[in-house]
């Protein structure tokens, strides 16, 4: 995903996306027979308290589900899942975020040379 226009720091770049989400317990995953759908669940979803944090439809999750990973990102993810630019994103700069920010099942979803 990148910028189309600058972006000062401090901007939730995604305002008025609906990122509505819920809450699967990581136990439930066990039930899905289908390892495609089980995969997205582990591929996209922080996983916080012992339940994926996953959008309410994965056939309409809101832009922000589609931020690369970065060491240097240039947004943040908050407590509460929302948005803000660390420093001006310039236009045609893809925006990243850490995922490791997300949970501690991001650390092993991004692979070992980065935990």
């Amino acid at each position: 995903m990148f910028a189309i226009r600058d972006i000062p720091a401090g901007i939730d770049p995604f305002v008025g996306d609906r990122n509505e989400t819920v809450e699967v317990p990581v136990e439930w995953l066990a039930s899905i027979d289908d390892p495609a759908i089980r995969r997205m669940y582990v591929d996209f979803c922080p996983v916080v308290d012992g339940v994926f944090v996953a959008p309410v439809d994965f056939n309409q999750m809101a832009q922000s589900w589609y931020l690369n990973h970065s060491d240097v990102p240039n947004v943040t993810c908050n407590a509460d899942m929302s948005f803000g630019t660390t420093r001006l994103v310039a236009r045609g700069e893809e925006l990243t975020v850490d995922y490791r920010t997300f949970s501690e099942h991001a650390h092993r979803s991004i692979g070992p040379s980065w935990t």
